[in-house]
């Protein structure tokens, strides 16, 4: 089913033809500043085109089809669906752990002793890698520079 986000939009869809119609009024009342003695000699070459009314029509058409382009986009078309369940049977994980010098620090509790970084790191992927039975598992090792 389409549904419109914003549907207070398609309002605007007369807007041109309003503009166009205060426009044509304010050319009635209003007189030119300035005056060309040469404007009703280029009136004439103008009209001795036989297809500048279909020209004309053909631009205000496509011009009108690209404005309602814009109004319909502006809406935000959204279609709305029955929902689809995507299976999701294993997953794709991807660990980073740090090798460099300063994993050799002896300052992590474990049991009653203190030991290095990477010892507890260790065991504690260890046990991750365990617990994931069907997945995808990666292991990015960086210190001075990365390892895949």
């Amino acid at each position: 089913m389409l549904s419109w986000q914003w549907p207070f939009l398609f309002a605007l869809a007369p807007l041109p033809l309003i503009v166009r119609w205060l426009l044509a009024k304010r050319e009635v009342n209003s007189r030119g500043a300035i005056r060309v003695p040469f404007y009703q000699s280029l009136i004439a070459l103008n009209d001795d085109r036989g297809s500048s009314a279909r020209n004309s029509f053909i631009a205000g058409l496509a011009l009108w089809t690209i404005w309602l382009c814009l109004i319909v986009a502006a809406a935000r078309p959204t279609w709305i669906g029955e929902p689809i369940s995507i299976p999701q049977d294993r997953r794709d994980l991807l660990l980073a752990v740090d090798i460099s010098e300063s994993m050799l620090e002896d300052d992590m509790l474990q049991g009653n002793s203190y030991v290095d970084r990477i010892s507890v790191v260790k065991s504690v992927v260890g046990e991750f890698v365990e617990r994931r039975t069907g997945d995808r598992l990666g292991l990015i090792l960086f210190g001075q520079q990365a390892y895949l």
